[in-house]
């Protein structure tokens, strides 16, 4: 929130009681031709909860896809619009 954003926009996400993240968890940001920008580390908020801001000053404005990277394991990518 907020999608569209300008200039930052935060992530949050919740994991079931029983799935933790590993170290290397990510989310990574891509832009329309699939080419990844950005791969940030999310942040603890509470207990499974988590959330990690979002810098587009880097970004031109334009739609943008994250996806929940960890070891193996991916989620759906879901789409973002960066609005300046």
């Amino acid at each position: 929130y907020p999608n569209p954003f300008s200039i930052t926009t935060t992530i949050s996400f919740k994991l079931p009681t029983n799935q933790t993240l590993s170290s290397d968890t990510r989310i990574v940001v891509y832009d329309v031709t699939g080419i990844k920008l950005q791969s940030i580390s999310p942040i603890l908020k509470s207990v499974n909860e988590f959330t990690l801001v979002i810098d587009g000053h880097s970004l031109e404005s334009g739609i943008y896809y994250y996806q929940l990277v960890d070891g193996n394991y991916s989620t759906a990518a879901k789409r973002m619009i960066l609005i300046r």
